[in-house]
């Protein structure tokens, strides 16, 4: 007999092991007298460690507290049941569901087991319903007849009801017309049964009987019902209808039409600015705009006030340069417009027209209104000119005359020195006026385009030595030594033009430099491709503030009022310099000396 109970204890001390549920059993003190493998191995000890210890170290004080406070309900009704948190031997703690039973022979049982995947579990699910009740889209679960059990806020709101107890329990068929109804059932049902899923548009209607475009997604449940995801698309429905009408008058415009995105990425464009920016929209689709533009040599400034013009919601005009493959430049006048969807910009509308005639009609006017106003001013110049540069010679010559005759009459013969200094005097002035004269008559040619240019090959040196034995050189009295460097040869030009500028600098030279002991120099380089003249005087030179404006019409430097000029002679250079596709530039230092240098090609 005695052997038969112990068989029976080790037989019941095998199944508990096998449980795999943690059991212990405690005396009435709350001491363990036994702990199974799975006790053990759930707290982090061993059955021998567990054996013996009182139940409260598995536990916080402060819940041991609590276990203690109970044990009273647990001796009056013979059993509890909870969760709890239990310390392991690695000290941190696990969610256990506990449950205490009063055994006959009074010791007690504890069973036990971890919860804490449940608890992980339930957090996950509690997270994925808060995600579900604020998704952006409706989201509804539908049981076999078709009937809603589950509806978030915005598939509730989406058709204009107030609260999930209006819909639960109706069918999904209230959201749609007879003939959606039957599209559905007839069509997207047998669909999504085929392929495990459906999604597409629907047209529903709201609690006011108002239309409401939709993209839903159909996906079966094994029970029969169904999940219903549904987004409303009924903004983007309209605006895409209202984009389809634009497209279609786009099409036909001969303005050009981009439509972009709020990154200003380009969705769709009419044919007009496929040829416009010579690419085809299949080429150009989802790449910026801007980019576009910057590809046609967009300015940054002009790009910038675009970008302004968006920002501000301004739609006004602004012109803008591009140029296209074959260098042609363009203009075109462009707006741009937004696209609204509940007070939020979806799009924006570019509309672009070429206004390259008009910008070229206005240029040419422009440039007449210039050239009258340089006219003009030009009038204007001249007749200041003539009355002080013409005054001043005719006043000596004048008065010349007038002393030759008064000594006529007083000696009744005049002495050859007086008489020749008289003369020689007048010659002067006659040489002085017939320079501006013909300066005059010059800048007249070049203004309106009737300058002849006939080059052929001439001899520079010839032109040099011309230039510097003319009167008007050889009365300064100053003698010139030009110096060549290379070999000698010819050049082509137009010997007149380029002996105008000869002369005129030297005489420049010269005249600017009349108190200097030091005579001007020509320094002659002939290069490989080009001549090289450097003609310097060692004079007043040119204050740094004039030097901007020197080869301006009528322009003179702030230091030559006593020293007779008109301002025209070096623009008249820069112009025969320029039409001989060269080059003219100085160096000049203030009281010191002046260098200009003057390049032709061979």
């Amino acid at each position: 007999m005695q052997l038969q109970v112990i068989h029976d204890g080790l037989k019941q001390i095998e199944v508990l092991n096998s449980l795999p549920s943690g059991v212990t059993i405690a005396d009435a003190g709350g001491f363990f007298l036994y702990a199974n493998k799975s006790a053990a191995k759930i707290l982090g000890y061993t059955e021998q460690e567990l054996t013996g210890k009182h139940w409260s170290f598995l536990y916080y004080p402060a819940d041991a507290e609590v276990l203690t406070a109970q044990m009273g309900e647990l001796l009056s009704k013979g059993s509890w049941n909870g969760s709890v948190k239990m310390l392991t031997a690695k000290g941190d703690n696990k969610n256990m569901q506990l449950s205490l039973t009063v055994l006959p022979s009074g010791l007690v049982s504890c069973v036990f087991h971890s919860i804490d995947d449940i608890i992980t579990q339930q957090l996950k699910l509690d997270d994925l319903k808060q995600a579900v009740a604020s998704a952006m889209d409706g989201i509804a679960l539908l049981d076999a007849d078709g009937n809603y059990y589950y509806l978030n806020e915005k598939h509730i709101t989406h058709f204009g009801y107030a609260k999930e107890e209006e819909l639960l329990g109706r069918s999904w068929r209230i959201f749609y017309s007879e003939d959606e109804i039957k599209r559905i059932e007839e069509d997207l049902f047998p669909k999504m049964a085929k392929e495990g899923r459906w999604q597409g548009e629907t047209t529903g209607i709201d609690i006011n009987g108002k239309p409401i475009y939709q993209e839903i997604t159909l996906t079966p449940l094994a029970h029969g019902g169904l999940i219903c995801i549904m987004r409303n698309i009924t903004e983007k429905k309209l605006r895409d209808n209202e984009i389809k009408k634009l497209a279609l008058v786009a099409s036909n415009t001969n303005n050009v039409v981009v439509i972009t995105n709020t990154r200003q990425e380009i969705e769709w464009m009419n044919e007009k600015a496929e040829s416009i920016f010579e690419e085809p929209l299949k080429a150009v689709a989802y790449t910026s705009f801007f980019d576009l533009l910057a590809k046609r040599n967009l300015s940054e400034d002009a790009a910038a006030a675009l970008k302004q013009n968006i920002e501000k919601g301004e739609a006004d005009k602004l012109d803008i340069q591009l140029q296209q493959n074959d260098e042609k430049k363009i203009w075109l006048s462009v707006s741009a417009n937004q696209v609204l969807e509940s007070s939020r910009i979806v799009n924006y509308v570019y509309l672009l027209m070429d206004v390259t005639e008009s910008k070229e009609v206005q240029e040419k006017l422009f440039d007449a209104l210039a050239k009258e106003k340089n006219l003009n001013d030009l009038k204007s110049h001249f007749v200041n000119l003539t009355s002080h540069e013409f005054r001043t010679p005719l006043t000596s010559i004048q008065s010349s005359i007038d002393i030759i005759k008064l000594l006529s009459e007083r000696d009744g013969m005049l002495s050859k020195d007086k008489l020749t200094r008289h003369v020689h005097q007048m010659e002067e002035e006659v040489d002085r006026m017939k320079e501006l004269m013909d300066n005059v008559l010059v800048l007249g040619k070049i203004n309106s385009g009737r300058l002849d240019y006939k080059p052929k090959a001439n001899s520079v040196s010839v032109m040099i030595e011309e230039a510097l034995n003319s009167n008007r050189v050889k009365q300064f009295g100053k003698p010139i030594l030009p110096k060549y460097t290379g070999q000698h040869r010819q050049i082509q030009c137009d010997s007149r033009l380029v002996g105008h500028v000869l002369h005129n600098l030297i005489i420049n030279a010269l005249k600017y430099s009349q108190n200097s002991p030091k005579s001007p120099s020509i320094d002659v380089l002939y290069g490989k491709d080009e001549m090289l003249f450097e003609i310097t005087d060692f004079g007043i030179g040119i204050p740094a503030d004039d030097q901007a404006y020197i080869f301006e019409s009528f322009f003179r430097a702030t230091n030559t009022q006593d020293i007779s000029g008109t301002g025209l002679g070096l623009p008249i250079v820069k112009q025969f310099v320029e039409l001989h596709k060269g080059k003219i530039s100085f160096e000049s230092e203030l009281g010191v000396k002046t260098v200009f240098s003057l390049t032709l090609p061979n």
